[in-house]
């Protein structure tokens, strides 16, 4: 038995055979009755397994379908870039670099997120009094519009990371081959109180996972470099490990050879290298690859 907190969805079968679902705004589910919607069906299919689901209060339907299987992303011969090495953080989204051909950008979160977790907090704030239940208390009437409006908030913005991830994750595979990123310690991170919030924002693992999956399901691969690579201490130049690095220090600057550069930009070029000195290991697959860095290379 499923309890309120888990994801609210169940599953109708029908035995007798696929049932014919026809163009339109309704549908038809078997033992449930027909069912108006708000997107219209394209075309005539059938499905034998009807899943519904709500998110918020909203509630959704969706079923499997036999179609022809289409490429989704060019083929690898086609793209642009060998490898691209991927920083993500806290400032900015992720960096993008390719130490060859450039490419290199920077990607940040939609604003649209941001603005929506200020209503959420001036949202709870005014309504701070409200008796929302708990200790043996039932939630009032007004609690319970409270807590309808804020899973609201949340859905949409779950909706707007996850579309903001699907595009850009859709973007970078059709232009590149492989891809190396680094492997972080999200739960370790969420320890630090100061960038709790702005990390769990962000999504690193939604978009890890859907970025190898839509890889390596193209053909390409991923490295993972293990999570202690030093990737933002090392210079992309030189390959000096610069130790005194703060992370506070928004630019990377080489004791070494002089290179100035951006942090994240400087580790997601060596993220990039990293990836094209491990290529000969690659295989249609994410692999992770423990560092042993010597001062003044990347390991070979």
């Amino acid at each position: 038995m499923k309890r309120r907190k888990d994801r609210q969805s169940f599953t109708v079968y029908d035995g007798n055979g696929k049932v014919t679902v026809n163009p339109g705004k309704k549908i038809k589910i078997p033992t449930l009755g027909t069912f108006r919607l708000w997107e219209s069906i394209p075309y005539t299919t059938a499905s034998q397994t009807f899943t519904i689901s709500r998110t918020g209060e909203k509630w959704f339907v969706s079923f499997g379908i036999d179609a022809e299987q289409l490429p989704v992303h060019p083929l690898l011969e086609e793209r642009q870039y060998e490898t691209f090495g991927i920083d993500v953080g806290v400032k900015q989204f992720a960096s993008i670099a390719n130490q060859k051909k450039g490419g290199n950008e920077v990607v940040s979160l939609p604003d649209s997120i941001k603005l929506e977790q200020l209503k959420i907090a001036k949202f709870q704030w005014r309504n701070r009094n409200k008796q929302l239940g708990g200790k043996g208390k039932p939630p009032s009437k007004n609690a319970i519009k409270y807590y309808k409006k804020l899973a609201n908030y949340h859905t949409h913005i779950a909706n707007v990371r996850r579309d903001f991830i699907e595009k850009t994750t859709t973007k970078l595979v059709s232009k590149v081959k492989h891809i190396c990123l680094e492997t972080l310690n999200v739960k370790g991170m969420m320890q630090n109180s100061k960038l709790a919030a702005s990390i769990a924002r962000q999504g690193f693992y939604q978009f890890r996972e859907r970025l190898t999956t839509k890889i390596v399901s193209s053909g390409g691969t991923v490295v993972l470099a293990d999570q202690w690579f030093p990737s933002s201490k090392t210079c992309h130049s030189c390959g000096h490990i610069h130790q005194e690095l703060k992370l506070n220090d928004r630019t990377f600057e080489c004791p070494h050879c002089g290179m100035r550069i951006d942090r994240d930009l400087n580790a997601a070029l060596v993220l990039s290298q990293y990836g094209e000195v491990n290529q000969e290991n690659r295989e249609g697959c994410a692999r992770i690859y423990a560092c042993e860095l010597e001062e003044g290379g990347l390991p070979g």
